[in-house]
């Protein structure tokens, strides 16, 4: 299959995130913004996600990156990432670099542009999912219905979270935030200019072919 030609504005995108990989540092969020500004509101890739958009269409300015559902009912490798596989790298190298669970594992990036997601459940992601948002905003945080909260299991005396911590409002504008995706959750309101980025699972991960997640590795 052909690779999907890179409009204008991605093409920019890529060529800024190229460079950012060229200077081998650690990258911050400034720098993952100074991608994603090259990107024009009215040029925003859009995405039909009835669940979650505010307006009557279901569209909303937005894009995964890494894995995508496909219509086998398992997984791809996204066509943004296809696109823009330097972006993709910047991006994941931003996540590894502030993410505060260093041993969390995804296979996909929500990439959120503007809009306030109505109350929504996360109905192909297995749960665990990190939120941080980023730009010059005031609001926007993530009221969630059940929080997460650390336990220790009786046996072996190991942390882990579940749920069970009720409503909840997390602050994503200042730090990664872990949610539940499968538990009710809402962006609340805000002003401004606000890109948000979700790190989480597809609960196809483990039917993903040898081929697909050695190019999703690489």
């Amino acid at each position: 299959m052909p690779k999907p030609k890179t409009p204008e504005h991605l093409q920019r995108c890529e060529a800024a995130a190229a460079t950012l990989l060229g200077a081998k540092k650690k990258l911050g969020h400034a720098d993952v913004l100074k991608c994603f500004r090259l990107i024009k509101g009215a040029d925003w890739p859009t995405q039909m996600r009835p669940n979650v958009a505010p307006t009557a269409n279901g569209e909303v300015n937005g894009m995964v990156l890494g894995l995508s559902p496909n219509r086998q009912g398992g997984c791809s490798i996204a066509q943004a990432s296809q696109q823009c596989p330097a972006l993709t790298k910047v991006v994941t190298r931003w996540i590894k670099d502030t993410l505060p669970d260093a041993a969390f594992r995804y296979g996909s990036i929500q990439v959120n542009y503007n809009y306030q997601a109505k109350r929504h459940v996360d109905g192909n992601n297995i749960g665990p999912s990190y939120i941080r948002s980023l730009g010059d905003h005031t609001g926007g945080e993530l009221w969630t219905a059940d929080a997460f909260v650390e336990a220790v299991d009786e046996d072996t005396g190991e942390k882990f979270v579940k749920g069970g911590g009720g409503p909840t409002v997390l602050g994503c504008s200042d730090g990664w935030k872990l949610f539940n995706g499968n538990a009710e959750h809402y962006t609340k309101p805000y002003t401004g200019t606000r890109i948000s980025f979700i790190a989480f699972s597809h609960n196809a991960y483990n039917k993903l072919s040898t081929r697909v997640a050695s190019k999703l590795k690489a």
